[in-house]
């Protein structure tokens, strides 16, 4: 294996950590009323408060805090705004806000009598409340909305109000209710998450009376179909890679239906402990074909998908062969990883049907990245199937699970074209579900081959106009098989990041989904729309492990930052080691991928704001370092003088972008920065700058990459609460921690001509500036394909 230029991992230095100066001022924002406007407004809103107060009376339980919606306005989303809006409805006791339910409102606690009068005298005193009156829509009573489920069986989630004694006898008199109006219901949970009461042959009537209980949702119980996997051929037997006992190989657990131990498997696959069900409970087809893609899929297929032959399997089946709840699942995955700590890089090719939402994350996500975060793991999970395209319809949204913010969701590309161009090589492939995600993140991130399914008419009408290409493998029985699905392409992307991380010998999971996410690219003949590519192939195919973590020549070169960012501070590195020697006609050149990848606090019950925090990283010249103004200085005595950012569309020509088009791959990634959403990428090439902007590209300035962090205003109020607690001597040491923001960012640096040394320019660069830094020590007794 090549190793000469591998990544460069640095630090900054010292002088590069600085402190967040306070932001805001007295300037009111643009929608706030005055006058009659404001009068009316306050006005409207206590006539919304006295309503909700008559029909109180009505409640079955009155006794306990009430949970109101506040909705507020397109303009009032910013986190000041919103505090502003909380503190109208401040109880001085407990949590005010306890969660939220769109992209525009919030859930705020009522509890007495007092309270309630308090909040009607700031109503009623327009002028010293403008701007939170002018921020608020509405004022209405929480009633949680309800999908009826054909089978009459629901879960109820109850409002996490920040006391435990609260929160208990809130489900007791819920349970009393329940039972005194004849509704069975089981207590349970997802896992050592939420717990949830099951309701089970609820009529209409009684489905009214539930929603009058003070209950946070009422969801149709999910149901999870065992996998089937039919259509099986007798053929030849398929080559086998021998197992060798004195070798190591890339590990993958796989929470799947359990695999058969046969000749292809044996030895590489290990029965994992956690399982919860025997053998003739398990229908291993589909688990099976798996592993045997992952052990021997290059063998089988004659391809060159990844860098080291074989895989070493960890199998938890957690799918039996009857159908099961999705709390049972979510229990059967935590079981699995929870016994299997050695195990970091999990297979999930396990799809619910349900559509992910466009403001909410599911049920299922949001247990998946509880597990990760909790047991330090990362989950490579499939977008989902459907069948649409048989209808010439566009695919489905992804599938529930799919939108877990911690986990990789991989789509499936096609491999080859059809004789008719109606499956074309690098697009999205026909049964591929698309995303975005939940408030638009992006969603799948990762796409690779799982199977291709051509027409075999210049028409087709119905499923009977296609037939399956590539990806053979073994099921039960030793049966030879191909199906396609993004089941399927899944295992290809888990096998590339357990790749890297033997390799690299490093079980950092965030490390290692940064460098995926980081390395992938587009086919380059791809003539989608940037918003199409986004959605149904994310960032594109990740490359070889070994091309991920190490160059074969000196043109380029990656550099990684794996860090914290404290709340409070900044990273402000002024003395970036931008290659010298990458200058044309006295102007920086080249290209320039920019990825970040952070560990943001997640919150169940705030709906789109499910990720509390954000990191911006801005990444460009400036001429020189001066003196701050007078109010930074207090904060950082240096500044950057007259900075640019190179990662904004608006440094950049339209007709040079158009010019220089065997670059679309990669630049449409240059979209791909949404804010509270912890992947970040960019990529760009200087040679697009307009001609207005080359100024900053002059070889005299300097270079500075710069990291924010943001928190919404519900962690930050949470932290405080926090460590009231323990500074009260509530809460152990172990329990309280400052807010802060794991990272890791990468930066590749390369000269597209192939006519510069980068790696030693930046090298040289690095030690000019006194930084720390090292090569990623790269395992060398693993055998790596060429």
């Amino acid at each position: 294996m090549n190793r000469e230029y591998p990544i460069i991992k640095f630090n900054q230095r010292e002088q590069d950590d600085a402190k967040t100066p306070g932001g805001g001022g007295d300037k009111k924002p643009g929608f706030t009323l005055s006058g009659t406007e404001l009068n009316e407004k306050g006005i409207f809103i206590l006539d919304q408060i006295n309503t909700i107060i008559d029909n109180w009376e009505d409640d079955v339980i009155n006794d306990i805090p009430k949970m109101v919606e506040v909705k507020y306005i397109e303009k009032a989303k910013a986190k000041s705004h919103q505090s502003k809006i909380i503190d109208m409805f401040n109880n001085y006791n407990l949590t005010t806000q306890v969660g939220a339910t769109s992209n525009d409102g919030i859930i705020v606690q009522v509890i007495t009598d007092n309270q309630l009068n308090e909040i009607k005298k700031k109503f009623e005193n327009p002028k010293e409340n403008d701007i939170a009156i002018s921020a608020i829509k509405t004022v209405e009573r929480y009633i949680p909305k309800v999908n009826e489920s054909e089978l009459n069986q629901y879960n109820i989630t109850f409002w996490n109000l920040m006391e435990k004694k609260v929160n208990e006898e809130i489900k007791e008199k819920v349970k009393t209710e329940l039972s005194r109006n004849g509704i069975d219901f089981i207590e349970s949970s997802f896992g050592s998450g939420e717990e949830v009461l099951e309701v089970s042959n609820v009529t209409l009537d009684k489905l009214e009376f539930i929603k009058r209980l003070p209950v946070k949702k009422i969801e149709s119980t999910e149901k999870v179909n065992p996998f089937r996997l039919d259509n099986l051929e007798d053929v030849t037997d398929l080559p086998k890679l021998s197992f060798d006992p004195n070798k190591e190989y890339p590990v993958v657990g796989l929470l799947d239906s359990g695999v058969e131990i046969n000749t292809y498997t044996s030895e590489w696959v290990e029965r994992g402990e956690g399982c919860q069900y025997q053998n003739n409970q398990l229908d291993m087809s589909h688990g099976t074909y798996i592993a045997s893609l992952l052990i021997h899929g290059d063998n089988f297929n004659g391809l060159n998908d990844f860098s080291i032959e074989g895989c070493k399997i960890i199998d938890v089946p957690i799918l039996p062969n009857h159908q099961i709840d999705v709390k049972d699942l979510i229990h059967n995955i935590e079981e699995a990883v929870s016994n299997n700590l050695e195990v970091k890089i999990w297979n999930l090719s396990v799809s619910i049907e349900g559509e992910v939402d466009e403001i909410e994350f599911s049920t299922f996500a949001k247990n998946l990245d509880r597990i990760q975060n909790m047991y330090k793991v990362l989950f490579i999970k499939s977008a989902g199937n459907c069948v649409n395209f048989y209808n010439n319809e566009e695919p489905k949204k992804l599938s529930h699970g799919a939108d877990s913010v911690q986990a990789i969701t991989v789509g499936s590309l096609n491999r080859n074209s059809d004789q008719f161009n109606i499956v074309k090589s690098g697009y999205p492939s026909p049964y591929s579900r698309a995303g975005k995600g939940p408030s638009y993140i992006i969603k799948p991130e990762l796409v690779h081959h799982g199977g291709d399914l051509f027409s075999t008419s210049p028409t087709p009408t119905s499923i009977a106009d296609y037939e399956m290409s590539d990806s053979k493998g073994i099921t039960i029985g030793e049966e030879i098989i191909q199906k396609p699905g993004t089941s399927f392409s899944t295992p290809k992307v888990a096998k590339i990041a357990s790749e890297v991380l033997q390799l690299l010998n490093e079980p950092d999971t965030l490390l290692i989904k940064a460098l995926l996410i980081h390395s992938a690219t587009h086919y380059s003949d791809v003539e989608l729309s940037s918003e199409e590519i986004t959605k149904k192939m994310g960032f594109g195919k990740p490359k070889h492990s070994q091309s991920i973590i190490s160059e074969n020549n000196s043109h380029s070169v990656t550099l990684m930052l794996r860090s914290r960012l404290d709340k409070g501070k900044e990273i402000d590195i002024m003395d970036f080691p931008f290659p010298t020697t990458l200058v044309e006609d006295g102007n920086f050149k080249g290209r320039i991928i920019v990825t970040l990848v952070s560990n943001p606090y997640l919150r169940d019950d705030l709906a789109s704001e499910y990720c509390q925090t954000n990191l911006d990283v801005k990444f460009g010249t400036f001429d020189e370092k001066v003196p701050a103004t007078e109010r930074r200085a207090i904060f950082n005595p240096i500044k950057r003088d007259e900075s640019k950012n190179v990662l904004l569309d608006s440094v950049y020509s339209k007709r040079q972008v158009k010019a220089n088009d065997e670059y679309n791959y990669e630049r449409t990634l240059i979209k791909y920065g949404e804010k509270y959403y912890p992947v970040k990428k960019y990529a760009c090439d200087l040679k697009e700058f307009t001609d207005a902007n080359k100024k900053y590209l002059d070889s005299n300035r300097k270079w500075f990459v710069y990291l924010k962090g943001e928190y919404r205003d519900y962690i930050e109020k949470e932290q405080k609460r926090t460590y009231e607690e323990y500074i009260k001597g509530n809460i152990d040491v172990e329990e309280y921690e400052e807010l802060g923001i794991e990272f890791c960012l990468l930066i590749t640096i390369y000269d597209p001509d192939q006519n510069v040394d980068v790696y030693h320019s930046v090298v040289s660069e690095l030690n000019t500036h006194a930084f720390q830094y090292e090569e990623v020590d790269i395992s060398t007794h693993i055998d790596v394909q060429n």
